[in-house]
């Protein structure tokens, strides 16, 4: 697994990886009850929780003093500490994890979503994983050691130009927020898929990434994968949009963000 060999991110190799066949299945069997434009969005929020719980017990016996937000919810039961809830949180590791980020993509029958753990150390974000199972592709990332994509090491764009860049905007409902970026050149990309919008910035085949309502698992893996890959990531304005992009642009990008 590339260059990096964190004992959490090869647990959470693991656990991503055996998880896939089950996910698989699940999306084939989804896919079957599709109609056109149906949305199984009750059910993927189910089996979200399902899979949550699941890597829950898994973690718990590996990382029994580790703390765990998995989906956003502190999931006390999965530490066999009798810890308070603050000395929980107070752990010297803490996982942040979507055990299906994307899942609206999910409910749609559609590829694109993926298991994501952000791992908290001393209160910062220090490494990351994610996996998609569909496509069977890995995205790490460890301060200090870089960001890696199938096992290539990741660079941001070298590109200056504020007004020949490419900018990402997920969700759609974004896009409106970006005009003035727009007026200014740059050119717009609305994918829907938050891990290959990362991917796509820190490799360098775009330059600005806009994420609105990102989970603190999204936002964390993000600003680890971009700063390690040579970029820079933008505070959350008002707690709703993450912006990143390389040096050279993200001074131009000041006046709107």
């Amino acid at each position: 697994m590339a260059r990096i060999h964190a004992p959490r991110l090869k647990t959470a190799e693991r656990l991503a990886m055996a998880l896939a066949p089950k996910v698989r299945r699940a999306l084939g069997e989804l896919g079957r009850q599709q109609v056109k434009n149906a949305s199984f969005l009750e059910e993927a929020e189910i089996f979200r929780a399902e899979l949550g719980r699941a890597l829950a017990e898994k973690l718990a016996e590996d990382y029994p003093y580790d703390g765990f937000i998995i989906n956003g919810v502190c999931a006390k039961e999965a530490s066999k500490q009798e810890d308070t809830s603050e000395e929980y949180t107070q752990a010297e590791y803490t996982w942040h994890i979507d055990s299906l980020g994307g899942y609206k993509r999910f409910a749609r029958g559609e590829e694109g979503f993926y298991h994501l753990f952000t791992i908290f150390k001393g209160g910062e974000p220090d490494h990351a994983f994610a996996y998609d199972p569909i496509a069977d592709s890995v995205a790490l990332v460890q301060k200090g050691q870089g960001a890696f994509f199938m096992d290539n090491r990741l660079r941001v764009s070298g590109r200056k130009d504020l007004n020949i860049a490419t900018a990402h905007f997920c969700p759609l409902s974004i896009y409106t927020k970006g005009a003035p970026l727009v007026k200014e050149g740059v050119q717009p990309y609305v994918s829907g898929n938050f891990l290959a919008d990362v991917i796509s910035v820190a490799s360098g085949h775009s330059e600005i990434i806009c994420k609105e309502d990102a989970s603190t698992a999204e936002s964390s893996f993000a600003m680890l994968m971009l700063t390690e890959s040579g970029g820079r990531v933008a505070p959350k304005q008002q707690k709703t949009v993450l912006t990143g992009t390389n040096g050279a642009i993200f001074k131009q990008l000041k006046a709107y963000i």
